[in-house]
C-alpha cells in the first residue's frame, strides 16, 4: 500500500501546479486583454503627432492594475505608468512619471484597440493628449 501512495501524491502535485506564465495569461484575469505590445498613435497639443511602441504588463502585486512601459514615449526603463482596470475602463490616476505629472482615462474598445485621453505636465504647463493604442501581439 505504501508503494502506491507516494506515486499517487507525486502525480497530484505535478498536475495541480501551473507555470507562472500560464497564470499571467489567465483569460479570466481582469487585465488579460490589455497585456502585450501596442503601437501608440498620440496627438499632443504641444508636441503634435507621434507614433511609438508601448508594452503593457500586469502589475506585480495588484491584479486590477496594468503597467504601461514607455508611456508618453518617455523611455522603456524610465516610464512605468500604472492604471486601474475596471472592465473596459482605465483610470490613469495622478502620478509623476519621469518628471511629468500625468492623469487621465481610457477605454478598451476591443481586444486590439484602446483609446486614451490624458493630461501631462512637466512644469511648463498642461498638455492635452489623446492616443489610440493598437495591439501588435
Amino acid at each position: 500500500m505504501k508503494k502506491f501512495i507516494f506515486p499517487f501524491i507525486l502525480i497530484i502535485i505535478l498536475f495541480s501546479c501551473q507555470k507562472d506564465d500560464e497564470k499571467d495569461n489567465d483569460s479570466s484575469s481582469p487585465v488579460s486583454n490589455y497585456i502585450g505590445t501596442w503601437v501608440c498613435e498620440e496627438n499632443s497639443t504641444q508636441l503634435g503627432q507621434s507614433i511609438y511602441s508601448v508594452y503593457i504588463n500586469p502589475h506585480s502585486t495588484n491584479p486590477n492594475r496594468i503597467v504601461i512601459d514607455n508611456f508618453h514615449n518617455l523611455g522603456v526603463q524610465e516610464s512605468h505608468a500604472q492604471l486601474e482596470v475596471s472592465g473596459n475602463s482605465l483610470n490613469l490616476f495622478l502620478q509623476n512619471i519621469n518628471g511629468f505629472d500625468v492623469s487621465g482615462s481610457g477605454t478598451l474598445i476591443n481586444n486590439s484597440q484602446i483609446n486614451m485621453s490624458y493630461i501631462t505636465d512637466d512644469g511648463s504647463g498642461p498638455d492635452n493628449v489623446t492616443a489610440t493604442y493598437t495591439k501588435t501581439n
